[in-house]
Order: C-alpha cells, then sequence, then structure tokens
C-alpha cells in the first residue's frame, strides 16, 4: 500500500504544482540535504476507522513563488501565501483521495499552516515518504496515520 500512497501522491503533487503554480518539480529519489521547512501543512484524512494526515513542508521561498504564481500579484502578503498553501493542499489531498479511494468512504479535514518552530514540531520524528526540487527549493512530504478513532 505504501509504495501505491507515494506513486499517487508523487502523481498528484506534480499535476498540482504544473497546472495551479507553473512550478516543475523533479522527483528527489535519494533524498535531499538541508533542514525542514517555513511552513508545514497538515491535511488530515480519515476513513474506514483510520486518522491519518499528509504533511507538505515548503521553504517560505517556495510558498511565496506558489502564491505569486497563482494569484498573479507582484507582492504578495502572509495571509495570500497561507490561504494558496491551503488550496495547494486541499487540491492535492482531494485528488488523493480520490484516486485511492473508489468507494468514497475517506473524507478531507481541513488544512492547516504551521510555521516556523510548530511546523517543524508537527513533522519531527518523520521520515519523508517522498521529496522534490522545486526551482532549486526542497518540497518534502510526510504521511502518518493510526488505527482506531
Amino acid at each position: 500500500m505504501k509504495e501505491i500512497l507515494v506513486r499517487k501522491l508523487k502523481e498528484v503533487t506534480s499535476e498540482v504544482l504544473e497546472t495551479m503554480f507553473y512550478l516543475v518539480p523533479e522527483d528527489l529519489e535519494g533524498g535531499s540535504p538541508g533542514g525542514e521547512g517555513e511552513y508545514v501543512v497538515e491535511i488530515p484524512i480519515e476513513g474506514g476507522g483510520t486518522k491519518a494526515a499528509i504533511y507538505l513542508s515548503f521553504s517560505s521561498n517556495l510558498a511565496e513563488q506558489m502564491a505569486t504564481n497563482f494569484l498573479a500579484e507582484g507582492e504578495v502578503s502572509q495571509p495570500m501565501i497561507i490561504d494558496v498553501l491551503k488550496e495547494a493542499a486541499n487540491m492535492m489531498g482531494g485528488n488523493l483521495v480520490s484516486a485511492l479511494d473508489k468507494k468514497g468512504e475517506w473524507k478531507l479535514g481541513q488544512p492547516q499552516v504551521y510555521q516556523g518552530v510548530e511546523a517543524y514540531g508537527m513533522v519531527i520524528g518523520l521520515e519523508p515518504v517522498c521529496e522534490f526540487d522545486v526551482d532549486g527549493e526542497i518540497l518534502r512530504i510526510y504521511a502518518a496515520g493510526r488505527r482506531g478513532g
């Protein structure tokens, strides 16, 4: 199941970044150097007796570039960046659930954006399931889940 999840995550991430943000992610097969991003977006997913989450870790440069490309504005504010990251998370999460859940049993929760130390705390102890180089910036994706309510 993990291989299918990772493959679908890579597909939906590439599709969303290319179509919505005009960015081309390159898969980093062997991992990447460097620290965590300034922003982490948590996408809660629930269904079939399992609660899970996908975490997207963005550098501040990548988040700002995404907002600029999406909104077609010269300068973007912090609230605009956060809204764009939530929109990206909704698109990625929705596409992932649609691709994996043919019975319609899984539901997306509302994405939450964390910054700075709080962002780092969300992914500490987790290993990325996939990583991308996006115009020289690293996007890391994590997954975590547990059975039961």
